[in-house]
């Protein structure tokens, strides 16, 4: 451990130690309630991110809203200690532009803003630091999690069908040649033969015409994934539409097959949806990811809660 880690440590034990500010009587009114790498969020913070007023004993807040408010500050703790060490710094003027936007959007004033902060015991200064540590989050977010988010179209087909529609909606349109066993010794090596020339392209209505066996086109339109023959279901669960799939047998012979649609009662096709599930997945993701940087935050830093 370098010299200057430790001269922090030290320095944090003292604090920890010092800090427990009384009013005239001799009771605490304020003490530490976490500390974060080389930050100290004091019970007064917490009360402020509360609004609650110093009057106010904390224990009459629901301990859940206030663990929420204490893993807050120390978010924003965490995001403004390693913004410094990213050299990743946030300008008056840009505070500036954000609240000249809120009140263009808005339509107010910096008057009629600064009354609407006080009714809900927000300062223009607190309220410029809440700016900063947004301005700081989308830098952060930007910077270290946004460029790991990758999309393609399969990974958004995926979404859709697994995370959006599910198996019970899903519903199939197929040609299926089927080619009844006719218990001959050679109806095997035939059955392989014809497979092979439907790989190479050949139609199902031209194989059937063309084979000796006993066999049948068929074309099922909108079919419940759910209730399909468990061989088939498992062949065509991987598939995409227009794709071959896998020779299918069963007892009474074999089928050959063609998926040619896959659509979900209820919900509109992949392609119309496509756009909003890209949206959506990004957003679902970025979230994902965001959380699990500030969890490599929390071992990066030292955190210690002491509500």
């Amino acid at each position: 451990m370098g010299k200057g880690k430790i001269i922090r440590k030290i320095a944090i034990f003292l604090l920890v130690i010092l800090i427990f500010f009384k009013n005239s009587n001799g009771e605490i009114i304020d003490r530490i309630v976490a500390i974060v790498g080389d930050d100290l969020i004091l019970l007064s913070n917490l009360k402020k991110s509360l609004l609650a007023k110093n009057n106010i004993d904390l224990t009459k807040i629901p301990k859940e809203k206030q663990e929420l408010a204490l893993d807050e500050l120390i978010e924003r703790s965490l995001l403004s200690q390693k913004a410094k060490k990213l050299g990743i710094s946030v300008l008056e003027k840009e505070i500036d532009e954000e609240i000249e936007n809120v009140k263009t959007t808005n339509n107010i004033t910096t008057e009629v803003l600064i009354e609407a902060l006080r009714k809900e015991g927000i300062s223009l200064e607190d309220y410029r630091n809440i700016i900063r540590h947004q301005i700081i989050k989308a830098k952060i977010i930007s910077r270290e999690i946004r460029p790991n988010i990758y999309i393609t179209d399969e990974l958004l087909r995926t979404y859709y069908e697994k995370d959006i529609a599910g198996e019970e909606q899903k519903l199939i349109s197929f040609d299926v040649l089927t080619i009844y066993d006719d218990k001959t010794e050679n109806f095997e090596n035939e059955v392989k033969e014809l497979y092979k020339l439907a790989k190479n392209g050949t139609p199902l209505t031209e194989l059937e015409t063309k084979t000796k066996l006993n066999s049948l086109f068929s074309t099922v339109d909108n079919f419940k994934f759910s209730e399909l023959a468990p061989e088939l279901k498992t062949a065509m669960k991987d598939l995409k539409e227009n794709q071959l799939g896998p020779l299918v047998r069963f007892s009474k012979g074999f089928q050959i097959f063609i998926l040619k649609k896959i659509s979900y009662k209820g919900l509109k096709s992949f392609e119309e949806v496509k756009e909003e599930l890209k949206k959506t997945y990004t957003r679902e993701r970025l979230n994902k990811l965001y959380q699990d940087y500030i969890s490599d935050l929390k071992k990066e830093f030292y955190v210690e809660k002491r509500l």
